[in-house]
């Protein structure tokens, strides 16, 4: 039986490390452009495609840095940013179990932002959608690295 726990652990402990260090690859690439050049357009433009089945890239919903367009929209960073956050409190076990509830509530303001933009009750702003992004992807994560947890924990007995 400890054998068992102990092996669940190490498998858990290893899920959690593979999903940083993925979690931190895809966020580098969607930030890349604040390392790139003028130069280094065709790299940029590679790289814009790569991120395109992901996110719209509309031009307008994404923040701009070093002349380049980041290669997500903001909302989507924040979503991205928000899986790192929960992926982080994961590391250092700064978590409870996400009810799926949760979830719901925490995806509110997100689809309240989208709602008042597209009725014309207020103008886009990125950083309402970051926020709301974060709030939504740190929420959503926990949630899908728990049943992550338990699966692995029911295998492993």
């Amino acid at each position: 039986m400890f054998n068992r726990l102990k092996k669940s652990s190490f498998i858990f402990n290893s899920v959690k490390v593979l999903f940083l260090f993925l979690i931190v690859i895809w966020i580098l690439g969607i930030i890349s452009p604040l390392f790139l050049n003028k130069n280094q357009i065709d790299l940029y433009f590679l790289l814009k495609l790569f991120y395109t089945p992901v996110c719209h890239q509309n031009p307008e919903r994404s923040f701009v840095c070093n002349g380049f367009q980041l290669l997500v929209c903001a909302r989507c960073l924040g979503i991205y940013l928000g899986v790192l956050i929960s992926n982080a409190l994961i590391i250092i076990n700064f978590t409870n179990p996400i009810k799926l509830g949760y979830i719901f509530l925490s995806s509110l303001p997100m689809i309240f932002d989208i709602i008042f933009y597209q009725f014309d009750i207020y103008s886009y702003n990125k950083i309402i959608a970051l926020i709301t992004g974060i709030l939504f992807g740190t929420i959503l994560f926990l949630f899908i690295f728990e049943i992550i947890r338990e699966s692995i924990l029911k295998v492993n007995r």
